[in-house]
């Protein structure tokens, strides 16, 4: 069965990742040894040059609208309308070294991934996974690499009980299960590891 969204949605964001290609961090001349290939130092600046070029080509991209949220501690970085579907569809963008091949990532904080599912009940919530590379300070865009998957949907769900992030491996398979079966066994792992949630 199609997954529309999610193939619409993978669809657009290639897009805007081949218009970018790349980027420069900063000038040779500063930094001479060249930038560290370490992920976390620029991954916001990567995601929000990438979120806000989705927003400037949104049409070329297929989108209606792409939406920021108020805040910065959602589980979603944008909200995306999609011609051929009704509701709007929620976005993660992470930034992922493409060096690094397997292992477990954080994907979002457990608590406030039962407090999304808990008020937008029939929600669809996409991880989308940019691989980058890095030569020298500039960073660049691996395209064919990236991955989308539905968070619901990870297979094995696991919560890092010392900072409450539920992991997965961006490779992970997917299992179809409804939001509230998601969200029930994510209560369930949080309770056996004693992590304070808001009961809806």
């Amino acid at each position: 069965m199609r997954d529309l969204p999610k193939e619409k949605i993978k669809e657009g964001f290639k897009k805007v990742l081949e218009k970018i290609n790349h980027f420069d961090i900063a000038s040779p001349d500063l930094l001479p040894e060249g930038l560290k290939p370490h992920t976390r130092s620029i991954c916001w600046i990567a995601e929000q040059i990438i979120l806000q070029n989705l927003r400037k080509y949104k049409v070329e991209c297929g989108f209606t609208s792409v939406d920021m949220p108020s805040s910065d501690i959602v589980v979603y970085d944008c909200i995306i309308k999609i011609p051929e579907f009704k509701d709007p569809v929620y976005v993660n963008v992470k930034v992922n070294n493409v060096e690094r091949t397997s292992g477990r990532n954080d994907i979002s904080k457990a608590p406030a991934l039962v407090q999304f599912y808990s008020e937008n009940k029939d929600a669809l919530l996409y991880d989308f996974i940019i691989r980058i590379r890095f030569d020298n300070t500039r960073i660049f865009l691996n395209v064919a690499d990236a991955i989308i998957f539905n968070v619901a949907w990870i297979e094995n769900l696991y919560v890092n009980p010392s900072n409450h992030h539920l992991q997965a491996e961006y490779s992970t398979r997917q299992i179809k299960r409804t939001n509230q079966e998601f969200v029930e066994l994510l209560k369930q792992q949080l309770k056996e590891k004693n992590i304070y949630f808001k009961e809806s």
